[in-house]
């Protein structure tokens, strides 16, 4: 935590226990077949924006269609999250590709 706000804060707030939060995430997306999510996530859209191997992504998606998978945070990350997130940040932002 910064310690700048410290004086704005309870301490109540500032000596909780503190821990992060799950969802469900990028595998439930794809396995409910998310139109949105998996456009996205194609070859066209992976391979314009220049930042990641389509083929890895291609194999990703693959990975989580399978029944039952799920991402076990904190021990695991959701590695197609940081790929929407990005996809989705270039789009927003209109920040540039990085095509090859």
């Amino acid at each position: 935590m910064v310690r700048e706000p410290r004086h704005r804060l309870p301490v109540a707030v500032l000596e909780r226990e503190k821990f992060g939060i799950a969802v469900a995430g990028v595998p439930a997306l794809i396995q409910r077949r998310s139109e949105a999510v998996l456009d996205r996530l194609s070859r066209s859209n992976t391979e314009r924006a220049g930042v990641f191997d389509a083929d890895a992504v291609e194999a990703l998606v693959r990975q989580y269609e399978q029944p039952g998978f799920r991402i076990q945070p904190p021990f695991e990350d959701d590695l197609l999250a940081v790929v929407l997130t990005l996809n989705m940040l270039q789009e927003e932002f209109r920040l540039p590709r990085f095509a090859r």
